[in-house]
């Protein structure tokens, strides 16, 4: 009788640990996928597309500030290299923390309104003397293109995110 017991209970043995091995296989595999899925999820949460935000949006800037100064009324006005170097200047400093750390705005905080659009161009007229001819109120030109830029390329938040109308 207890080569009976004894065989009885032998089957039970590896089907019970089949059973144990079978849910810590499973266990295993919901882990993984779980740290996969958060993995995936953070990678997507991080990735920079901003940059190429940052490049059309510069680009639309640069088109308007263009069609500004080849519509210039007043006498010396800027040239074409002016919009050029400001949108030069600006995607320089698209992602650049060490511009916060020097109290200068970064990315599409210098554009974002027309506040600043107006402070970031006279920031780079500030920075780039030698883009204006000697005695010209860059102030002015800065102060002039973003009333043009917002009076003639439609709703600002809407024109710089997604081109003039």
């Amino acid at each position: 009788m207890d080569d009976t017991a004894h065989t009885a209970a032998a089957p039970e043995e590896p089907e019970r640990a089949s059973s144990t091995n079978r849910w810590i296989v499973i266990g295993a595999v919901i882990a993984v996928l779980a740290v996969a899925g958060i993995i995936g999820a953070v990678l997507l949460v991080n990735s920079d597309d901003s940059s190429d935000d940052a490049a059309a949006q510069i680009g639309w800037m640069q088109d308007g500030c263009q069609q500004w100064a080849d519509g210039y009324q007043g006498a010396g006005g800027p040239d074409d290299d002016w919009c050029n170097s400001m949108a030069g200047w600006m995607n320089g400093r698209t992602g650049d923390a060490s511009m916060m750390d020097r109290g200068q705005m970064m990315g599409p905080m210098m554009w974002q309104n027309p506040s600043n659009m107006r402070a970031t161009c006279e920031q780079w007229m500030a920075g780039t003397p030698d883009s204006v001819p000697g005695g010209v109120d860059t102030s002015a030109w800065c102060q002039q293109m973003t009333d043009w830029m917002a009076q003639n390329m439609g709703d600002w938040d809407s024109w710089m995110r997604n081109g003039p109308r």
